[in-house]
């Protein structure tokens, strides 16, 4: 059982509180857990070259947990985390809003045993952690257009046009704008994994840690 009291907590509760997520002690050991698992994994494998505990809260846990800016969360949606790696930030979200249900997916094997390790150990339910490519898993009917939300961390620009063909509808992923209008109802072209309802998409924020510029806005 982790014990709080190990842990300099202040900057974490000040991050929580500023996104308005507030988290009961379990999940909060569950976080700690996380971080420690993480460590340990990460002495034999490369999931990460933070493992600072404040810079792993600031920039893993709470860069995760900032999507509530962009997407309104509730307990109704299914989301599938491409690219998860060391599980972000997929079980970030999954830890503070437990009742949402989380697909990981990694394609390299390492990984997915690292997260079906953090899965088992801090009992989460709901969440499963798969190995596979997305161009992939695209292509399948029990994947394709099941998702309500698709986040990704780390993707190349190539991926970014598979992505949305996961989800049901015209969200996409953690770093998101909504701005593009168009004049009819189309698939965006972005990726495959979501359908269309809605004659606006999201456009992707430029990330200079990823590399990735947006397309100019469509002014048709």
């Amino acid at each position: 059982m982790v014990n709080l009291k190990d842990y300099h907590l202040d900057n974490f509760r000040k991050d929580l509180e500023a996104l308005q997520i507030v988290l009961n002690k379990e999940q909060l050991c569950q976080f700690m857990s996380y971080y420690e698992l993480l460590v340990e994994w990460n002495q034999v494998m490369n999931l990460t070259a933070i493992t600072d505990f404040e810079e792993v809260c600031k920039k893993h846990f709470t860069d995760s947990l900032s999507l509530v800016k962009a997407y309104k969360i509730n307990a109704s949606i299914s989301v599938i985390d491409v690219g998860t790696g060391a599980g972000f930030p997929g079980i970030p979200l999954k830890i503070a809003f437990p009742d949402i249900e989380i697909i990981l997916l990694d394609s390299l094997h390492k990984r997915v045993d690292f997260l079906k390790t953090v899965i088992d150990n801090l009992g989460l339910k709901k969440i499963e952690a798969l190995h596979g490519r997305a161009e992939d898993y695209a292509k399948e009917k029990n994947f394709r257009e099941q998702f309500d939300l698709c986040v990704s961390r780390a993707v190349s620009n190539l991926a970014l046009r598979i992505l949305h063909s996961l989800c049901k509808d015209w969200r996409l992923f953690h770093f998101l704008q909504i701005g593009k209008t168009f004049g009819r109802k189309e698939r965006c072209g972005i990726c495959n994994f979501c359908s269309w309802r809605r004659d606006r998409r999201p456009d992707i924020i430029s990330n200079s840690k990823f590399g990735y510029k947006p397309e100019p806005a469509d002014s048709s």
